[in-house]
């Protein structure tokens, strides 16, 4: 009995040993981050491409529309600088406890990064397992101090003896497109005319004004029909500074109502002219929207 305790005890301290040192290094050793042109996170719901093309990064899952450089430089130059807090060796036989297997294993999948090289191949890759918790010495209003999140445990691909604690939760390693892209939009300055253009005729409307301090004048107006002179002075810009929720691809216009939209045309005394159509709204209170811009811009 004594001889099996000291088998098990010995295969366990083979499986998960402290290794001594290994504080302050880099996770991913020194690499240039100017020869990223692709990152890739996957997790055991899907993955995310993040690709450069020429200057210009885009989000492979949404079309190819374009991300938004700074997070995508944050993202990178944090895995690049990511340093080790603590340094555990660790036997396969533990990375499902640590969720640092594979995305797509059974038990304990971690998180996927890649990151992608000019050739397509990766040149640096990292997963990430379990978070390091700790209880906040603050009580909740439910009772008893909750949780949170402080480091995470990470497995280097290239070194699968040595599991890493890191102090960054990586809360933004995320798969969901919408949250990598540029949400910077059109922005409509001097606009001199709106026109709306429903599917019921009788809610068409159109008005215009001589300059940009001007006031809204309602056209078409019948002699019989009085205006409410609040509603349009309070037309306003519509497309001042808008965002968006997300771009939706894979689908046909009559699915998103944009085969028999609301119409919008736009122009600005500078000449630039924005159509829009406006389709279905959403569930939650969003609608399918497209935009294209035309101009002649004064020399």
């Amino acid at each position: 009995i004594g001889g099996i305790g000291l088998l098990i005890n010995t295969n366990r301290q083979k499986a998960w040993k402290s290794a001594s040192g290994g504080g302050g290094a880099k996770v991913l050793g020194d690499f240039d981050v100017n020869k990223v042109a692709g990152l890739r996170i996957q997790t055991k719901d899907g993955e995310i491409n993040v690709i450069r093309k020429g200057a210009e990064w885009t989000v492979k899952e949404r079309g190819g529309y374009p991300a938004k450089f700074s997070t995508v430089a944050d993202f990178v130059r944090k895995v690049a600088e990511l340093k080790v807090v603590q340094s555990e060796q660790i036997g396969e036989s533990q990375f499902a406890r640590m969720e640092v297997n594979t995305p797509k294993a059974e038990k304990g999948p971690g998180v996927l990064v890649e990151m992608i090289g000019e050739d397509g191949k990766p040149l640096k890759s990292l997963l990430l397992g379990k978070q390091q918790m700790k209880k906040s010495e603050q009580n909740s209003p439910m009772g008893g101090g909750s949780d949170f999140a402080v480091g995470r445990w990470v497995l280097n691909t290239g070194d699968k003896q040595n599991i890493l604690l890191v102090s960054e939760t990586f809360s933004d390693a995320t798969t969901d497109g919408k949250d990598w892209l540029d949400k910077g939009f059109v922005e409509v300055q001097k606009l001199k005319s709106i026109e709306v253009m429903a599917p019921e005729k009788t809610n068409s409307w159109k008005v215009i004004r001589d300059k940009e301090d001007g006031t809204w004048q309602l056209q078409d107006v019948k002699k019989t029909e009085n205006i409410d002179t609040n509603k349009v002075s309070s037309v306003g810009n519509p497309l001042g500074s808008p965002s968006f929720q997300d771009v939706v691809t894979g689908k046909k216009p009559e699915e998103l109502g944009l085969d028999k939209p609301t119409g919008v045309k736009l122009a600005t005394f500078d000449g630039f002219n924005y159509d829009v159509k406006i389709g279905n709204k959403t569930e939650g209170d969003d609608y399918y929207f497209q935009v294209t811009v035309a101009g002649n811009p004064v020399k």
